[in-house]
Protein backbone atom coordinates (compact mmCIF):
# COMPACT_ATOMS: atom_id res chain seq x y z
CA UNK A 1 0.00 0.00 0.00
CA UNK A 2 2.83 2.38 0.86
CA UNK A 3 4.41 1.71 -2.56
CA UNK A 4 1.09 2.37 -4.31
CA UNK A 5 0.70 5.74 -2.57
CA UNK A 6 4.26 6.64 -3.50
CA UNK A 7 3.50 5.88 -7.15
CA UNK A 8 0.35 8.01 -7.02
CA UNK A 9 2.28 10.87 -5.44
CA UNK A 10 4.86 10.78 -8.22
CA UNK A 11 2.36 10.97 -11.07
CA UNK A 12 2.49 14.17 -13.09
CA UNK A 13 -1.00 15.57 -13.87
CA UNK A 14 -2.04 15.55 -17.52
CA UNK A 15 -1.30 18.86 -19.23
CA UNK A 16 -4.46 19.93 -21.11
CA UNK A 17 -3.88 22.19 -24.12
CA UNK A 18 -6.37 23.76 -26.54
CA UNK A 19 -5.40 24.19 -30.18
CA UNK A 20 -7.26 25.71 -33.19
CA UNK A 21 -7.86 23.56 -36.31
CA UNK A 22 -5.40 25.53 -38.44
CA UNK A 23 -2.53 24.79 -36.03
CA UNK A 24 -3.39 21.21 -35.09
CA UNK A 25 -2.79 19.88 -38.60
CA UNK A 26 0.44 21.63 -39.59
CA UNK A 27 2.27 23.62 -36.97
CA UNK A 28 1.52 22.01 -33.64
CA UNK A 29 2.41 18.33 -34.20
CA UNK A 30 6.05 19.31 -34.74
CA UNK A 31 6.17 21.25 -31.47
CA UNK A 32 4.40 18.53 -29.53
CA UNK A 33 6.57 15.72 -30.90
CA UNK A 34 9.73 17.62 -30.03
CA UNK A 35 8.39 18.41 -26.54
CA UNK A 36 7.48 14.77 -25.85
CA UNK A 37 10.96 13.64 -26.89
CA UNK A 38 12.51 16.09 -24.45
CA UNK A 39 9.98 15.49 -21.64
CA UNK A 40 8.66 11.91 -21.97
CA UNK A 41 7.42 11.98 -18.37
CA UNK A 42 4.83 14.70 -19.12
CA UNK A 43 1.53 13.53 -20.59
CA UNK A 44 -0.31 16.03 -22.77
CA UNK A 45 -3.95 16.00 -23.84
CA UNK A 46 -5.03 18.08 -26.83
CA UNK A 47 -8.49 19.48 -27.53
CA UNK A 48 -9.30 21.20 -30.82
CA UNK A 49 -11.25 24.47 -30.49
CA UNK A 50 -11.34 27.84 -32.17
CA UNK A 51 -9.37 30.53 -30.33
CA UNK A 52 -12.44 32.16 -28.77
CA UNK A 53 -13.74 28.89 -27.32
CA UNK A 54 -10.28 27.82 -26.20
CA UNK A 55 -9.84 31.05 -24.22
CA UNK A 56 -13.22 30.53 -22.53
CA UNK A 57 -12.14 27.03 -21.48
CA UNK A 58 -8.86 28.35 -20.08
CA UNK A 59 -10.79 30.95 -18.10
CA UNK A 60 -13.09 28.22 -16.76
CA UNK A 61 -10.07 26.06 -15.90
CA UNK A 62 -11.07 23.27 -18.30
CA UNK A 63 -7.77 23.76 -20.13
CA UNK A 64 -4.35 24.56 -18.65
CA UNK A 65 -3.04 26.33 -21.76
CA UNK A 66 -4.26 27.26 -25.23
CA UNK A 67 -2.49 28.15 -28.46
CA UNK A 68 -4.59 30.98 -29.90
CA UNK A 69 -4.87 33.85 -32.31
CA UNK A 70 -4.23 36.72 -29.89
CA UNK A 71 -6.11 39.41 -31.83
CA UNK A 72 -9.05 39.19 -29.42
CA UNK A 73 -10.70 42.04 -27.54
CA UNK A 74 -10.33 40.28 -24.17
CA UNK A 75 -6.80 38.92 -24.52
CA UNK A 76 -5.63 41.18 -21.65
CA UNK A 77 -7.67 39.01 -19.27
CA UNK A 78 -5.04 36.28 -19.68
CA UNK A 79 -1.38 35.76 -19.06
CA UNK A 80 0.27 35.18 -22.41
CA UNK A 81 3.40 34.99 -24.51
CA UNK A 82 3.80 35.40 -28.26
CA UNK A 83 5.10 32.45 -30.29
CA UNK A 84 4.92 33.78 -33.85
CA UNK A 85 3.74 36.65 -36.02
CA UNK A 86 1.61 35.67 -38.99
CA UNK A 87 -0.29 37.26 -41.87
CA UNK A 88 -3.62 36.15 -43.29
CA UNK A 89 -3.48 35.08 -46.93
CA UNK A 90 -6.28 34.29 -49.35
CA UNK A 91 -5.65 30.72 -50.53
CA UNK A 92 -7.05 29.38 -53.81
CA UNK A 93 -6.45 26.64 -56.34
CA UNK A 94 -3.94 27.56 -59.04
CA UNK A 95 -6.79 27.34 -61.57
CA UNK A 96 -8.91 29.84 -59.63
CA UNK A 97 -9.62 33.14 -61.51
CA UNK A 98 -7.86 35.12 -58.76
CA UNK A 99 -4.72 32.96 -58.75
CA UNK A 100 -2.81 35.40 -60.98
CA UNK A 101 -3.35 38.39 -58.70
CA UNK A 102 -0.38 39.65 -56.68
CA UNK A 103 -2.62 41.00 -53.91
CA UNK A 104 -6.31 41.44 -53.10
CA UNK A 105 -8.29 44.22 -51.51
CA UNK A 106 -11.49 43.63 -49.56
CA UNK A 107 -13.42 45.04 -52.52
CA UNK A 108 -12.15 42.11 -54.61
CA UNK A 109 -14.20 39.73 -52.43
CA UNK A 110 -17.56 41.23 -53.38
CA UNK A 111 -18.36 38.38 -55.79
CA UNK A 112 -16.08 35.70 -54.37
CA UNK A 113 -17.24 32.36 -52.97
CA UNK A 114 -15.62 32.06 -49.55
CA UNK A 115 -15.10 29.18 -47.17
CA UNK A 116 -14.77 30.42 -43.59
CA UNK A 117 -13.87 28.68 -40.37
CA UNK A 118 -16.43 28.34 -37.58
CA UNK A 119 -17.66 31.31 -35.57
CA UNK A 120 -15.28 30.61 -32.66
CA UNK A 121 -12.36 31.55 -34.94
CA UNK A 122 -10.81 34.98 -34.28
CA UNK A 123 -9.88 35.44 -37.93
CA UNK A 124 -13.60 35.56 -38.79
CA UNK A 125 -14.02 38.65 -36.63
CA UNK A 126 -10.95 40.31 -38.15
CA UNK A 127 -12.28 39.71 -41.65
CA UNK A 128 -15.83 40.75 -40.69
CA UNK A 129 -14.50 44.12 -39.53
CA UNK A 130 -12.90 44.65 -42.94
CA UNK A 131 -16.06 43.61 -44.77
CA UNK A 132 -18.25 45.83 -42.57
CA UNK A 133 -16.11 48.88 -43.35
CA UNK A 134 -17.19 48.59 -46.98
CA UNK A 135 -20.70 47.37 -46.10
CA UNK A 136 -19.88 44.20 -47.99
CA UNK A 137 -21.76 40.98 -47.35
CA UNK A 138 -19.39 38.18 -48.36
CA UNK A 139 -20.72 35.16 -50.19
CA UNK A 140 -19.93 32.43 -47.64
CA UNK A 141 -20.70 29.01 -49.07
CA UNK A 142 -19.54 26.99 -46.05
CA UNK A 143 -18.26 27.24 -42.49
CA UNK A 144 -15.95 24.47 -41.30
CA UNK A 145 -13.84 23.52 -38.30
CA UNK A 146 -11.51 21.28 -40.32
CA UNK A 147 -8.55 22.44 -42.37
CA UNK A 148 -8.67 19.29 -44.52
CA UNK A 149 -12.30 20.01 -45.44
CA UNK A 150 -11.45 23.58 -46.42
CA UNK A 151 -8.60 22.48 -48.67
CA UNK A 152 -10.72 19.83 -50.39
CA UNK A 153 -13.36 22.46 -51.18
CA UNK A 154 -10.91 24.89 -52.78
CA UNK A 155 -9.31 22.17 -54.95
CA UNK A 156 -11.95 22.51 -57.66
CA UNK A 157 -11.20 26.22 -58.10
CA UNK A 158 -14.67 27.55 -57.23
CA UNK A 159 -13.88 29.10 -53.82
CA UNK A 160 -11.06 30.21 -51.53
CA UNK A 161 -10.30 30.42 -47.81
CA UNK A 162 -8.02 32.39 -45.49
CA UNK A 163 -4.94 30.74 -43.97
CA UNK A 164 -1.77 31.90 -42.24
CA UNK A 165 1.27 32.64 -44.39
CA UNK A 166 3.50 30.15 -42.55
CA UNK A 167 1.20 27.30 -43.63
CA UNK A 168 1.67 27.86 -47.38
CA UNK A 169 4.98 25.98 -47.77
CA UNK A 170 3.07 22.85 -46.72
CA UNK A 171 0.51 23.37 -49.53
CA UNK A 172 2.51 24.21 -52.64
CA UNK A 173 -0.33 23.04 -54.90
CA UNK A 174 -2.31 26.16 -53.85
CA UNK A 175 -1.73 29.87 -54.36
CA UNK A 176 -1.56 32.26 -51.41
CA UNK A 177 -2.51 35.87 -52.20
CA UNK A 178 -1.61 38.67 -49.73
CA UNK A 179 -4.28 41.11 -48.62
CA UNK A 180 -3.90 44.85 -49.08
CA UNK A 181 -3.76 46.32 -46.51
CA UNK A 182 -2.42 43.21 -44.75
CA UNK A 183 -4.03 41.55 -41.73
CA UNK A 184 -1.22 40.73 -39.30
CA UNK A 185 -1.83 38.53 -36.28
CA UNK A 186 0.09 37.30 -33.26
CA UNK A 187 -0.07 33.61 -32.33
CA UNK A 188 0.60 32.84 -28.69
CA UNK A 189 0.00 30.75 -25.60
CA UNK A 190 -2.50 31.89 -22.96
CA UNK A 191 -3.23 30.73 -19.43
CA UNK A 192 -5.51 32.00 -16.69
CA UNK A 193 -4.36 35.16 -14.98
CA UNK A 194 -3.64 34.71 -11.28
CA UNK A 195 -3.58 30.92 -11.45
CA UNK A 196 -0.70 28.80 -10.23
CA UNK A 197 1.26 27.63 -13.26
CA UNK A 198 2.30 23.99 -12.90
CA UNK A 199 5.85 22.88 -13.54
CA UNK A 200 4.68 20.96 -16.63
CA UNK A 201 2.90 24.01 -18.04
CA UNK A 202 5.92 26.23 -17.48
CA UNK A 203 8.19 23.68 -19.16
CA UNK A 204 5.87 23.56 -22.17
CA UNK A 205 5.68 27.35 -22.48
CA UNK A 206 9.47 27.71 -22.31
CA UNK A 207 9.98 24.87 -24.79
CA UNK A 208 7.39 26.18 -27.28
CA UNK A 209 8.88 29.68 -27.21
CA UNK A 210 12.37 28.32 -27.83
CA UNK A 211 11.20 25.94 -30.55
CA UNK A 212 9.25 28.64 -32.40
CA UNK A 213 12.11 31.14 -32.21
CA UNK A 214 14.39 28.59 -33.88
CA UNK A 215 12.01 27.07 -36.43
CA UNK A 216 9.45 29.68 -37.43
CA UNK A 217 10.27 32.71 -39.55
CA UNK A 218 8.35 35.74 -38.23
Amino acid sequence: MQNEFLKLGNRVPVLKIGIPPMFSTIFFPEVLNAFEKNHPDIQTELDEFGSVRACDLVQNEKLDLAIVNMEQFNIDKFESCILAKEQLMYVVSKKHPMAKKKCMTIEDFRDENLLMFNVDSVQNELLKNRFDQLKLNPRIIMRSSQLYTALKFIENGSCGCFLFSDMLPHFKQYKGIPLEPPIDVNIGIVWKKGNFLSHSAQLFIDFAMQYCSENITT
